[in-house]
């Protein structure tokens, strides 16, 4: 099973359907703020034979920092393992010292995810309030 990483363009924001954990916002909203983060910073499709998997990227906040973004789609199961890999390898070679990465603290899989990722846990208590809709937020970074 292959997964691709490419640049990511508006088709593949719009071709996305994002899991059931990520499916807070209307397709309008999710192509603009995909598409403004990706114009900020980098941005990506990984791609499998099926469709768009997932998009994701790292938005720069100053020197050295970055904030990681990701949505991923049902057809990303399968796949996670590549992704994981793929997704990985890439934050390693980033130039940043440091990125940050916020998940649900109800989305237990995102949790997961983001310690196979290296990122560690820095708010065990969690930050209330932080998400759009209200629930509370665990911060994960990785640093250098």
């Amino acid at each position: 099973m292959t997964v691709i990483a490419v640049p990511l363009r508006e088709h593949h924001v719009r071709a996305l359907v994002p899991q059931q954990a990520q499916a807070g916002q209307s397709e309008a909203e999710r192509v603009h703020d995909a598409m403004a983060l990706a114009q900020s910073g980098s941005g990506w499709a990984l791609v499998c034979e099926e469709g768009v998997a997932a998009i994701a990227g790292v938005q720069p906040q100053w020197g050295g920092r970055g904030v990681a973004w990701c949505l991923l789609s049902d057809l990303a199961g399968p796949h996670m393992i590549h992704l994981t890999r793929t997704v990985r390898r890439y934050l390693d070679g980033l130039d940043y010292g440091r990125i940050e990465m916020y998940v649900d603290a109800q989305f237990a899989e995102g949790c997961r995810w983001a310690r196979l990722l290296g990122f560690n846990n820095e708010t065990p208590d969690g930050m209330p309030r932080f998400l759009p809709n209200g629930n509370t937020a665990f911060m994960y970074g990785r640093t250098r």
